[in-house]
């Protein structure tokens, strides 16, 4: 049976997630994908997943403040691009050339740990790029976005856009050439690596991989049983405060009246029923 969610688009889903944690669910498992692909290529496939519980961990926290004055998608890859640079910064590797992972052939790239292996060639040639230029190249060569959205969400000009993908790729072109890709051609180049065969590796990249496909179902998993333990602290302390209030309230009257026990300890089924009827903003 169909979830009538999943024919939601992403701002009506948006605004059902700020209190529907079904709807963020659904926002999870439709651009988790997308975003360890994208994570695998900037900071390698092993911190992939960390970036990933970045992203959409800000993403819960920031639904609230989301009011669609951009697309989703736009808002999406902004938190990404800045997990990642975090990424970069907390454990940036250093890659030296001959330490680089052994390049697989642009044409025979069909298994999914050699869509890993090309990607982790790919992620330590753009970690050489300056990060603006790393940015406009995946964003265009991964992501799939036109030059116009690329300008809208870095904040540059169009020229510079397409000045810094330019650039950008003809330093991947020289440093994966260094590496040892040779293009598969019947005229091989004689100096850098030629921009077909530079297509022909991202687009082996962009290839989804089952860690990929279950990128959702990893973070989905933590995310659980972190809202659970956040649900029994946020129940324990309610249940501290009432029991506080109930003796504080019988200690002005003792002097006046026979005190009385003290109520029974409200049970987590109360603090339920407290949370459905009031919500969590108390």
């Amino acid at each position: 049976m169909n979830d009538p969610l999943d024919s939601l688009s992403d701002p009506e889903l948006a605004r059902l997630a700020v209190r529907d944690e079904r709807a963020f669910e659904v926002l999870v498992t439709r651009h988790a994908p997308a975003v360890h692909r994208l994570a695998a290529l900037n900071v390698g496939p092993g911190a992939a997943d960390e970036v990933v519980q970045d992203v959409f961990v800000a993403v819960h926290r920031g639904l609230r403040g989301f009011r669609g004055d951009a697309q989703f998608s736009t808002w999406l890859h902004r938190i990404t691009l800045n997990a990642c640079a975090r990424a970069l910064g907390r454990h940036r590797p250093s890659v030296p050339l001959e330490d680089a992972p052994e390049p697989a052939s642009a044409q025979n790239l069909t298994r999914a740990a050699e869509v890993t292996q090309l990607r982790e060639q790919l992620s330590a040639a753009l970690q050489t790029l300056p990060p603006e230029q790393r940015e406009a190249v995946t964003l265009r060569e991964v992501s799939g976005l036109e030059y116009a959205e690329i300008a809208a969400l870095t904040g540059a000009e169009l020229g510079t856009v397409k000045s810094r993908i330019n650039r950008g790729r003809a330093a991947l072109r020289a440093w994966l050439t260094r590496a040892g890709v040779t293009p598969m051609t019947d005229h091989p180049h004689p100096n850098d690596l030629p921009d077909p065969a530079l297509d022909a590796l991202f687009e082996r990249a962009r290839t989804l991989t089952p860690e990929d496909s279950g990128a959702a179902g990893r973070f989905l998993t933590g995310h659980r049983a972190r809202q659970e333990a956040a649900r029994q602290q946020r129940a324990r302390t309610w249940r501290a405060g009432w029991v506080s209030a109930a003796l504080a309230s019988a200690a002005v009257v003792a002097g006046l009246t026979v005190l009385r026990p003290a109520p029974a300890l409200p049970s987590s089924a109360a603090y339920d029923a407290y949370q459905s009827a009031w919500g969590e903003g108390w």
